[in-house]
């Protein structure tokens, strides 16, 4: 009787062993998977990072090459706040009539400054890049074939 009982606790020990090792292959699978996941993020966050770099110094050249004659955002300021939310430069439908040259137009005596406009334009589209990737990376952590334990 005891010999059985000792033989049972032997191959509950071994099967024991054999599940804690499963589930430790399970998880560093897992492990393995969020890692990689994870540097595809921070990889894909610098890479938006560098991108609102360049667009702020974008935004100072285009600001200054408006100039101030324009009542909000002129041609190139429109162009490029269209850009930084993610849509064509080029506007859809038909060319509007020429409106004149900057110097023509009258000087803007208030509103927002063309550069605050198009610095609100990269803030919301980096925000809303950086929203996109995170949601990217949780589908595919939760899409891919789940590792098998």
């Amino acid at each position: 009787m005891a010999a059985k009982l000792a033989e049972l606790q032997a191959g509950h020990s071994q099967q024991l062993q054999q599940q804690q090792a499963a589930a430790l292959a399970w998880q560093r699978q897992w492990r393995q998977r969020m890692d990689q996941l994870e540097g595809q993020l921070l990889d894909k966050q610098n890479a938006l990072q560098a991108l609102r770099r360049q667009q702020t110094q974008r935004i100072d050249d285009v600001a200054r090459h408006d100039g101030p004659r324009f009542t909000g955002l002129g041609p190139d300021g429109l162009r490029l706040y269209r850009q930084l939310l993610g849509y064509p430069a080029d506007l859809p439908g038909p060319q509007p009539l020429p409106a004149g040259s900057a110097a023509q137009a009258p000087g803007a005596d208030g509103g927002l400054p063309p550069a605050d406009l198009l610095a609100h334009a990269a803030d919301y589209g980096a925000w809303c890049g950086e929203l996109e990737q995170r949601l990217l990376a949780l589908k595919q952590l939760f899409t891919q074939q789940e590792p098998q334990p």
